[in-house]
Order: structure tokens, then sequence, then C-alpha cells
């Protein structure tokens, strides 16, 4: 390592940097309050971001004083000793509360003589630190590096006027990838404001739209309205490589199609469960899990089924758009109807019958096929934001690869 580094620049163990380097305390769930001192949890931390969850935990004074814990101030580094990933830290930012932290957090001050904190977090986070802890861990069941071992963690050690400079980078190339994930925060509720913005909520109809039911927009041929095939008619040994594909809960996970899982069946299976099969312009519904995710097939799906725990709606494109109604599934009028309707089932799930009944308000087709539209162009908006991402991300994590092997400040 020291022959790849600048000149100027030393190496220290983690530890050697620090004026603190300990451990959190041993909070039983017993010891916790509604208020008071507030616990600080492995799953608070991020990488090199505080995450401020809802759920907060609490001791009392007294129990601050029983256990003699360590307070935890604005600006300490927090350590997370368990996964995703082993090592994660954040700078403690100012919570409004005194604080402590859990067993499985080490607490770490720096010397300021020697290192910037903010450098210590990047740094921490870098994939080349990161991997060097990972030959520490220890446990099968659940990984995890001793304190004792943390310690021993080698980083590079630049002049402190280096380590503000490569700090500066960083923030700054941080602070825009935080702008790009904001924008994509705000660009995935505006469909569903947009739909409530142009036909209401509809919970209250307050546009007077007639009410229908999903059933009868459908279209008016067999198996229009269809739940997967049982097990038994299609099992895991009937699944091959190569064939017509099988769409699985996972092809919908994210409320859009997506190309996931590779397995087919044959055409003789095939001409066994065409019934089954799905069209460009369905609507794909999941009856299991978290029920009623939706989204709509393309048009380049070819010839596929649907498993079991999906149910696909093809509807009369008359008087229906498919992105209208997937769109109103989504909706949370629908999850409640649909969760207040599935209770009482052994296993919580829509059928079709439940499906057919959903209440859906019907405004005029040309006014569903302008939101089509509108959708359309939001999705390709948010496929550029994507690319956008990647790009940001691949720069940020470029410049970590380099900040820590003394490239960017040269």
């Amino acid at each position: 390592m020291q022959n790849v580094l600048p000149i100027d620049w030393g190496i220290a163990k983690l530890g050697e940097v620090c004026d603190l380097f300990i451990d959190g305390n041993w909070i039983e769930s017993k010891d916790q309050s509604e208020s008071g001192i507030r616990l600080i949890q492995t799953g608070n931390i991020g990488l090199g971001e505080f995450i401020d969850k809802d759920s907060k935990k609490f001791i009392t004074e007294e129990t601050f004083q029983k256990f003699n814990c360590t307070e935890v101030f604005p600006g300490d580094i927090l350590i997370s000793r368990l996964p995703d990933p082993v090592g994660r830290s954040c700078i403690v930012p100012d919570l409004g509360y005194k604080c402590i932290t859990a067993v499985d957090c080490t607490i770490v001050r720096v010397n300021k003589a020697l290192i910037s904190k903010h450098y210590l977090s990047f740094a921490l986070n870098s994939s080349i630190i990161l991997s060097r802890i990972n030959k520490y861990l220890t446990g099968t069941t659940r990984a995890r590096i001793s304190r004792t071992n943390l310690e021993k963690i080698i980083i590079p050690l630049p002049p402190l006027p280096t380590q503000h400079k490569i700090v500066e980078i960083l923030e700054e190339a941080d602070n825009l990838r935080k702008l790009r994930q904001q924008a994509d925060e705000k660009m995935k509720d505006l469909i569903p404001s947009l739909f409530v913005q142009i036909f209401g909520d509809p919970a209250t109809n307050p546009k007077g739209w007639e009410v229908k039911t999903i059933g009868d927009i459908a279209a008016k041929e067999k198996f229009s309205i269809r739940m997967g095939p049982f097990g038994s008619q299609l099992k895991k040994h009937e699944l091959v490589d190569e064939g017509f594909k099988v769409l699985w809960i996972e092809n919908i996970v994210n409320n859009k199609f997506e190309w996931k899982g590779n397995k087919c069946i044959t055409s003789k299976k095939y001409e066994q469960l065409k019934g089954f099969q799905v069209r460009p312009g369905d609507i794909l519904t999941t009856t299991m899990g978290t029920i009623g995710r939706s989204c709509v097939v393309p048009n380049n799906i070819g010839k596929a089924i649907i498993s079991s725990h999906l149910l696909k709606i093809t509807l009369d494109p008359k008087i229906a758009n498919p992105e209208f109604v997937a769109e109103y599934i989504r909706l949370p009028f629908a999850e409640q109807y649909f969760q207040k309707s599935s209770q009482g089932i052994v296993m919580q799930g829509l059928n079709t019958t439940i499906i057919k009944s959903l209440p859906i308000y019907f405004p005029p087709v040309s006014l569903q096929q302008e939101f089509a539209k509108l959708v359309e162009e939001i999705e390709a908006e948010k496929a550029r934001q994507t690319e956008s991402r990647r790009k940001v991300d691949e720069l940020f994590s470029s410049l970590m690869q380099r900040a820590f092997t003394g490239e960017l400040a040269a």
C-alpha cells in the first residue's frame, strides 16, 4: 500500500487516530422507555448518512446512570459492526436529544489534530476500507466485526489540508447525488398525484363520474379476468429454460412490468394452458403477498402465460384504457377495498370475484387516453432520470475509489 500512495501520505490504524473508540451499550427492550435519552441503533446508520427512522427508542436518565452509558454527541462517528454492510458509518447529527447507542455500534471521536471526521467518514464507507473490514468478519449465522479488529483497520492518512481538499470534492459529488435522489422521490409520486388531480379521489368521486365495476369494463370474452393456474396445473418439473414465458410476481414488483426470471414452458404445455395467456395491454395484478400491485403488459410480450398469484384483466378497449385502470388499482382506495374484501380468507389474497366487484368510476375514455399519454411522457422522463442517476452514482464511486489511493488529490 505504501508504494502507491503519495510520498507525503502516511497510514494509520483506525484506533490510532481517535480520542475515543468504544462500543455502545447493551440495552434490552425491558430497559427502554417512550421518551428521555435517545437510543441510536444499527438501523439508523447508513452508508455515510444518519437514517432518522420514525420508530424511535429511548431510555430514562435512571437507566443511563445505572448502566454507566457512554453519551453520543453530535459530530461523533458511529460504525455498525453488523450487516448490511458491516462497517458502514455516519456522522451523528444534532438530533435534539441526549443520545446513546446500541452495543453493536462503535462510537468514534477523532483526534482533530490527525484526521478530519468528514474525511474518516468518507474513508470508512469507501469500497477500499469496507473490503479490509470484510477480512476480519466472524460468525456464520450473522457476520460481524469485533471492536478490537475494527481498531486494526489500516486507513490512508494524508496531511490535513489534503484531507480537507478530498472532503470538499466528495461532498460536492455527494450533494449532486442527493439532489438526484430527491428529484427521483418527487417523480415517484407524480403519476398518482396527477391521477387524483384529473379524475378526483375515488373515495369521494367529487366530479360525479358514473361508477361501474372492473367486471363491467372487462372485455366480453371468455377468461377476460382470470387467476393464474393452480400448482397442480403447472408443476416445477414442467418449467424449462427456453420456450414460452411464464410471468411471476417479481415481474411487477415495482408496479411496472420488468423482465425478470427466465422460466418457460414448452409449446405443448402452452397449448394446455393458453387460457392463461396474456396479451399487450392486459393488466396484471398480484393476488398474494403485497396484493394489488399492478402493471400493463408491454407490446413486446410475445407468447406468455401468468403463474399462480397473478391475475390478468383484459379490458374492453372501447370503454377503458389500461393505464387508467392499472393506476386506479394502485390507489389507496383500491388497496383498502382489497384488504377489507380479503379478510376472513384462510390466506389473505385476491380472487376473481373480489377483482370483478371493485367499484371504479368511469370518466370518458378520451380523458383516460389523455392521462395515458401523460403517463407515457412521465415514464420516459423517469427513464432519463434513471440513466442520469446511474452516471452520477458511477462518478461518485469513481471519486471515492480515487480519493483513498491518492489519485484525487494529486
